[in-house]
């Protein structure tokens, strides 16, 4: 018996044919019905669009009132610095107005600032008042007639330098709201930072006193820094005077006479 064969190029033929009519008929779906085809996929991922753009739009709402609540905290402490220093500066302009009347034997006296910071060396400043006016080392030092602010560390005939309570490396023991003890760390500049534990209720914008040296008020908490691994939180406060805007200061002599 004989075998036929059959040609090899018209194997091929056959095959290119039917390739051929396979790309013509999809080519043909994608043209009129790949609209219908893909339409629930359309969808679907459509779906997800938005679901997601919701679960976003949410999230940067919550994100912006939070950002929104800590601003308003912020100003809120911010004026309440600024009502606390107006305070001082009324009390402060009638206190002048009584030491100006006093007799040369009280123990206060009016001293007029030579050089403050940021012009003299490691939170000091220069008055105009000495050992002929009996001042004395170790004499409190008050700004706006109420908030003591340092200490007479060096006395010349007809001037004084005394060193500020915020100059790095002092501490002062202080009260944050009306029962927080704490220590006070100066760090130059005015600033002080203060070390209380993890879970202590404190708030930006707690007043802060020091009874130990007379000061009703001595500042307000105006940051808190905290971080996950750390057993303390860190509340930092200033004095609640601008030394660069005072000239005169009151010095609370130990001795008149």
């Amino acid at each position: 018996m004989k075998t036929i064969h059959r040609p090899k190029s018209r194997n091929k033929v056959w095959i290119s044919t039917w390739i051929l009519a396979g790309v013509l008929l999809v080519a043909g779906l994608i043209k009129y019905g790949g609209t219908s085809v893909a339409a629930p996929f359309m969808k679907a991922t459509s779906y997800v669009n938005e679901v997601g753009a919701a679960a976003f739009g949410v999230f940067t709402s919550k994100n912006s009132v939070e950002t929104e609540n800590t601003s308003l905290k912020n100003k809120l402490a911010e004026v309440q610095v600024a009502v606390d220093r107006d305070k001082l500066l009324v009390q402060e302009n009638s206190d002048l107005k009584e030491l100006l009347g006093r007799h040369s034997n009280s123990s206060a006296i009016l001293a007029t600032v030579l050089v403050k910071p940021p012009f003299s060396l490691y939170d000091t400043v220069v008055l105009d008042v000495g050992s002929s006016d009996m001042v004395s080392a170790g004499d409190t030092v008050l700004a706006l007639g109420l908030v003591p602010i340092g200490t007479v560390i060096t006395v010349y005939p007809h001037t004084s330098t005394i060193q500020l309570f915020s100059s790095s490396g002092q501490k002062v023991q202080v009260m944050i709201g009306k029962n927080i003890q704490a220590t006070a760390d100066a760090q130059g500049g005015g600033n002080f930072l203060v070390k209380l534990p993890k879970g202590t209720e404190v708030v930006q914008g707690d007043p802060i006193s020091a009874p130990g040296i007379g000061a009703d008020i001595f500042g307000h908490v105006e940051n808190i820094e905290t971080t996950e691994n750390d057993p303390f939180i860190y509340a930092r406060f200033s004095l609640p005077v601008n030394m660069s805007e005072l000239h005169f200061l009151q010095i609370e002599r130990t001795r008149i006479s």
